[in-house]
């Protein structure tokens, strides 16, 4: 089973780090409109990480039957 609140402070603290790096990056090449997303990157990046871990097949399922219905607590900004 994987420890949802370690996994995000290890996701956080890498991209506090990656993100000015990434951001100068996007800078450089021609600027698009982006639009804003409900979760950060670091809850983006949790939740991809954690169904890697897991014994899902494909990630709908798992983002359907696993994080919609266990996580909604966590991920208060989910995407039903």
């Amino acid at each position: 089973m994987i420890n949802l609140d370690l996994t995000f402070t290890d996701v956080e603290d890498f991209y506090l780090k990656f993100e000015p790096q990434w951001q100068s990056t996007l800078s450089k090449l021609e600027k698009k409109i982006i639009k804003p997303s409900r979760l950060t990157a670091s809850e983006i990046m949790t939740i991809v990480i954690a169904f890697h871990r897991s014994d899902y097949r494909d990630f709908i399922t798992y983002y359907i039957n696993h994080v919609c219905q266990c996580w909604q607590k966590e991920f208060t900004q989910l995407v039903s």
